[in-house]
């Protein structure tokens, strides 16, 4: 953007209907940087290449077309409800995971870059994985808008997965994605706590729980805070009383040989590592680190013998 081409920062989050489209790259831009908002020229775009439906190239090679009235004022209100500090996800009903678009809103969690390690996991060790009757079954515990289970169905061909929910709510979001995805043929919605409906069916189950301390829920960012749900981040006064339930009833859902995979929070892979290793249910237990180095998943594998 040319400094030339720059208007006075804007008082509202009101876009003239007048503008063409760098100046109103410019106007978002200024309000977003005003608001203290990491990256505004890149957020700018995106609110305009959602509302015009073009790709960020064609945006940037149409930058003296004027936008329509009614795209400026939809514009203007995604900027409101981004200033009020709402997640950028959210005010445009979209996250991107492992490369795809999922749906999402405040009924689901939305997707973190790190749970894609997740499915980088999973992948490495399904063709090891049990099957039943032929068939490697996944599950995928807290599966909040689907994003998690729709990529594993994707990524392993020929695997079923079971994407299991407390959150009705959460569910309808998964459904509405399932239905986006050649592969959402092959997840099942399964509303429950936990994995209860299952027994010894599994070759892995993934779970990305809650692992938020509760002293610390008022810690967060705002947009965390205010805007997430909350159930899908309060791990408890540890952080850890939903992942420790599961790593107790895991050995349940598991066929023998079947895999564990949980994601942690910063500082609790070797205490979830502990509770793996201190029970005779598991063996191969480690925990796998992210591209910072941050241990974030641990696996356990279930013992033939267990249960």
């Amino acid at each position: 953007m040319n400094s030339s081409t720059r208007l006075p920062p804007l008082h509202c989050s009101k876009l003239p209907l007048c503008l063409s489209i760098q100046a109103a790259l410019c106007c978002l831009s200024d309000a977003l940087s005003a608001a203290a908002i990491d990256s505004p020229q890149q957020e700018a775009s995106l609110l305009l290449q959602h509302v015009t439906g073009l790709t960020r190239e064609a945006l940037l090679s149409s930058l003296s077309t004027r936008p329509t009235a009614d795209s400026l004022a939809h514009a203007s209100r995604l900027l409101e409800r981004r200033l009020r500090g709402e997640p950028l996800q959210y005010v445009l009903a979209e996250a991107w995971f492992y490369g795809r678009r999922f749906a999402v809103d405040a009924r689901v969690l939305i997707p973190r870059p790190e749970t894609e390690l997740l499915v980088e996991v999973a992948r490495t060790l399904s063709e090891g994985m049990p099957r039943l009757e032929g068939t490697l079954r996944l599950a995928d515990i807290g599966t909040g808008s689907g994003a998690l289970a729709l990529t594993l169905a994707e990524e392993i061909p020929g695997c079923r997965v079971a994407a299991c929910d407390a959150s009705q709510p959460a569910l309808d979001v998964a459904r509405a994605n399932c239905g986006s995805f050649p592969a959402g043929k092959r997840v099942q919605l399964v509303r429950c706590n936990l994995g209860a409906p299952f027994a010894r069916v599994f070759g892995g189950v993934l779970a990305n729980l809650p692992y938020v301390r509760s002293a610390d829920i008022p810690l967060l960012s705002g947009e965390v805070r205010d805007h997430e749900p909350v159930f899908a981040l309060d791990g408890g006064c540890d952080g850890l009383s939903t992942i420790r339930r599961l790593v107790a009833d895991a050995p349940r859902l598991l066929l023998p040989e079947g895999w564990l995979l949980l994601e942690v929070g910063f500082g609790q892979a070797d205490e979830v590592a502990g509770l793996l290793s201190s029970s005779h249910c598991w063996k191969d237990v480690q925990a796998i680190p992210d591209l910072a180095g941050i241990p974030r998943i641990v696996r356990g594998r279930r013992c033939e013998t267990a249960g």
